[in-house]
């Protein structure tokens, strides 16, 4: 058995790398990236749409496009799932991809010279997180479906009367809002950790070399301001205007 040390080093940092950044755009730096502004933007959307009647059918429009694009992600993710799975249990396959890996020089490789970290292992790694980020859409898809739902039978109890009702209502779709996101939010980051993942197959220096690049291409996407570049076109000053009132209301 030889260079299984630095092969599992070299998983270790790409995935912490990942799930770290992850974890840092949600929870640490809501005010600055777009995760963060968009679950504002929805509690705010949800709370003024539901004062004006006339518009739900904004919400309901919107909800369908949504319900469109999680069920694209998720045939996807079903159809990469099964994709990899038939992969997993080809033997030929697995024997071409389990030549190919040993081409890497980070690969831990046994005494007969095979790859200690099969491609088995792998394939199945992805096929996990294929599997998370179906399920993850799915459940997106199930609560906007329920949403809609609830904002009818929130505008049609909006009288004086019903007040108590139309609060419930009005906390429950919030929520339910903010369930969706989340559940959204899972399954594109799953899909964003296959990206590597399937990269890991070829060897560990793709894993890491795809997770740099992914890494770097999420944080200009997610980052609104990048320090150090302006990219406000001249609003710099509402830009922190926002942020302060975001801070507030978070």
């Amino acid at each position: 058995m030889a260079g299984l040390g630095g092969e599992i080093a070299v998983i270790v940092v790409s995935y912490v790398l990942t799930c770290g950044y992850f974890i840092w755009s949600v929870l640490f730096s809501s005010t600055r990236t777009l995760s963060g502004r968009n679950s504002y933007a929805r509690r705010r959307w949800t709370s003024l749409l539901l004062q004006s009647k006339p518009e739900t059918i904004i919400a309901i429009q919107t909800f369908r496009n949504t319900v469109m694009g999680s069920s694209f992600l998720a045939a996807t993710m079903a159809g990469a799932a099964f994709l990899l799975l038939d992969f997993a249990t080809d033997p030929s396959k697995l024997q071409s991809m389990n030549s190919t890996v040993l081409n890497d020089p980070l690969t831990a490789t046994n005494s007969n010279g095979t790859a200690v970290i099969n491609a088995m292992v792998k394939l199945y790694i992805a096929a996990a997180l294929s599997s998370l980020s179906f399920f993850a859409m799915t459940q997106n898809i199930r609560l906007l479906v329920h949403l809609g739902y609830f904002i009818r039978a929130a505008v049609q109890t909006g009288d004086p009367e019903d007040e108590e009702v139309y609060q419930n209502f009005r906390l429950d779709i919030i929520a339910l809002t903010d369930r969706a996101g989340i559940y959204f939010l899972i399954g594109l980051r799953s899909f964003y950790l296959l990206i590597p993942t399937v990269a890991w197959i070829l060897g560990p220096i793709y894993l890491l070399i795809v997770s740099i690049l992914l890494l770097s291409l999420l944080y200009c996407s997610d980052m609104v301001q990048i320090p150090g570049l302006s990219l406000d076109y001249g609003y710099q000053s509402e830009h922190q205007k926002f942020e302060e009132n975001l801070r507030e209301s978070v």
